[in-house]
């Protein structure tokens, strides 16, 4: 196949980009990639803003859709979704597309939570999410994770929220 500047004929051919066009956009989310991973809370180095919506998403629409579905539906208990794979496969991209979108934040009565779950202990994942919901006390750092535990399901208590743990290395459970 001769190379060119020849577009993808559908966003799950990225395989036809021309050689410069693929150079561009992997360099354009490198940049991304490391502006997202120095932004830091400033009163905190172990908080980390969520990832910006992703301009490009290839493929995944399936996934998306099914993802999206379980956000929306209604139901009476807690529900979780999880989004499992390889490393660099794009979870984290799929997720943060669906994250941004204005009418999967609009099912939800407080703002969604973006907890990087990464060599985070138990309490620096519960003060991360005190932090987002603007409940942290200020004896957080003197608080044992039980009794931020309690802060958190008080907090959220019969609301409709969406808290995604990005990076997470070991079932979920085994921590929180």
């Amino acid at each position: 196949m001769a190379s060119g500047s020849r577009k993808p004929s559908s966003p799950k051919s990225p395989s036809l980009w021309s050689p410069s066009e693929t150079r561009s956009r992997l360099s354009a989310t490198a940049s991304v990639e490391e502006q997202i991973k120095s932004r830091t809370h400033p009163e905190s180095a172990e908080y980390k803003s969520p990832p910006g919506k992703p301009k490009y998403v290839v493929g995944f629409v399936d996934k998306e859709k099914e993802i999206k579905d379980g956000l929306t539906k209604c139901t009476q208990h807690l529900d979780a979704i999880f989004v499992t794979g390889m490393h660099g496969v794009g979870k984290t991209t799929l997720v943060a597309k669906v994250f941004h979108d204005p009418d999967i934040r609009k099912n939800f009565t407080i703002a969604p939570i973006w907890v990087h779950a990464s060599n985070s202990t138990t309490k620096h994942i519960l003060v991360d999410i005190l932090r987002q919901l603007d409940e942290l006390p200020q004896d957080a750092s003197q608080r044992c994770a039980e009794d931020l535990s309690i802060l958190v399901a008080s907090c959220l208590e019969g609301r409709k929220f969406l808290i995604v743990m990005d990076d997470v290395h070991e079932h979920p459970h085994d921590r929180l």
